[in-house]
């Protein structure tokens, strides 16, 4: 018998009581991981039952399970709210360390929306109410805030919370999470330039990732020693981690890590100039990615084979890639739009005014950011052309990396018409920004 129904047949004929509650409650993290709205509708009536009963303990911890299946559910405005209805229960119990893991869980709804800055507030709030003894939350928080640095690029700073984060894992013995602590101060270093310091943590986490055979994490990590293999030109060996990553996503038959090594192999064919070696690569890796649709790896995909058929001369070929890879981001940014004036909504029915207009304003600046962004990665493609350089800026001032320029481009035929096009787009994109912010 499974411990299901071992639940379903105690909660026969069960008298209300927190007993009951509290197998509702299991049930519902039983359920949380396989069918989410099962668990959201369980977790639910345990908030009901525990309000009935007037069992603070029970509606606490059935609101913090309802607000952590939301977040599950990319229900982020709910999410929020349950952690906020969490929180003050707690607080009125005194229970700090409850407290603490609703505003951490508060902070990853924030994360998940984009308002970095605001989510990094829950979480320090959340170190805040932890004592000495609380290792498992502290690191957990600790990791959270970390990795949103990583998210506002501020390696320096996530670099010090990872190493906190990693001091803490040891001391508790969780080989497991150290070896992913290890792996992300590794990241952290790569992005600071200090690739001797990455590849020796990194080697650390593959290390012990072998000793507990953790298979699929062992491909992200030789994936990662790839890239900073690369960074440091040595290209057979960033070659021979990458073939070890493939070797483990085919036996796991993990097909999207499978296509993105094929991605990071057709970037370093490029860059050591292999470039039908790269083609063979990007050919074989697109229709899989196209099956699996996953964008972030088309993405990869596109940029690589525009810049193969850039070096071959090609580029009639050469620009239609590239303008998808301009256009999947522009998509990208788009449904991000979409999804915070969703959200604005949503939130101000299910979060206090103050809340969620500090939310919204962090969200559309991450926004307004992640558009510069791109933008600027337009005007510095069109401005390598015959036809752009004379027009200067199209969006506004774009920083450019100083020192000799590069070679101008030839215009492919056609290629005005479709870039006017291409502009237009983006301009409208930066308008519909700038009327939320508004």
């Amino acid at each position: 018998m499974s411990r299901i129904q071992e639940i379903q047949r105690s909660l026969e004929g069960l008298a209300d009581s927190p007993q009951k509650v509290a197998l509702i409650i299991e049930l519902a993290e039983i359920y949380q991981n396989s069918e989410p709205a099962k668990a959201l509708a369980q977790a639910e009536a345990a908030i009901e039952l525990s309000q009935r009963l007037g069992y603070p303990q029970g509606l606490g911890q059935a609101t913090r399970l309802a607000g952590a299946i939301h977040e599950q559910l990319s229900e982020y405005p709910q999410a929020i709210s349950c952690g906020i209805k969490a929180l003050s229960i707690y607080r009125e119990l005194g229970d700090r360390r409850e407290e603490a893991r609703c505003l951490n869980n508060i902070g990853l709804a924030y994360v998940r929306m984009g308002a970095l800055r605001v989510a990094l507030d829950f979480f320090v709030q959340a170190l805040g109410r932890l004592s000495a003894e609380d290792d498992t939350i502290r690191a957990y928080v600790v990791n959270n805030i970390g990795l949103t640095h990583i998210s506002l690029d501020n390696h320096e700073k996530a670099l010090e919370y990872f190493q906190q984060s990693l001091e803490v894992l040891e001391r508790m013995g969780d080989v497991r999470n150290v070896a992913r602590g290890l792996s992300n101060i590794g990241l952290c270093y790569r992005h600071m330039g200090k690739l001797d310091e990455a590849l020796e943590v990194m080697k650390r986490s593959l290390a012990i990732r072998q000793s507990i055979g953790d298979r699929f994490s062992q491909a992200h990590n030789w994936i990662n020693l790839s890239n900073i293999y690369r960074d440091r030109r040595d290209y057979e060996q960033s070659q021979q981690c990458l073939m070890r990553a493939m070797d483990l996503a085919v036996e796991g038959g993990h097909s999207l890590m499978e296509v993105y090594v094929m991605a990071l192999m057709a970037k370093l064919k490029n860059v050591t100039g292999d470039l039908d070696s790269a083609r063979e690569y990007i050919e074989q890796g697109l229709p899989l990615a196209e099956k699996i649709g996953d964008q972030a790896v088309l993405r990869n995909l596109y940029q690589e084979y525009a810049d193969n058929l850039e070096a071959r001369g090609e580029m009639e070929q050469s620009h239609r890639f590239r303008m998808q890879y301009f256009r999947s981001l522009m998509d990208l940014v788009r449904s991000n739009v979409a999804e915070a004036e969703k959200n604005r909504s949503a939130l101000a029915v299910y979060v206090p005014q103050d809340i969620w207009e500090r939310l919204f304003a962090d969200q559309i600046e991450d926004l307004e950011r992640k558009a510069q962004k791109l933008a600027q990665e337009l005007q510095s493609y069109w401005s390598q052309t015959p036809e752009g350089r004379p027009a200067g800026d199209i969006f506004g001032p774009v920083d450019r990396d100083s020192g000799s320029e590069a070679e101008p481009r030839p215009t492919p035929q056609g290629l005005s018409a479709e870039w006017k096009q291409v502009k237009k787009e983006m301009e409208a994109l930066l308008r519909g920004i700038q009327r939320l912010k508004g």
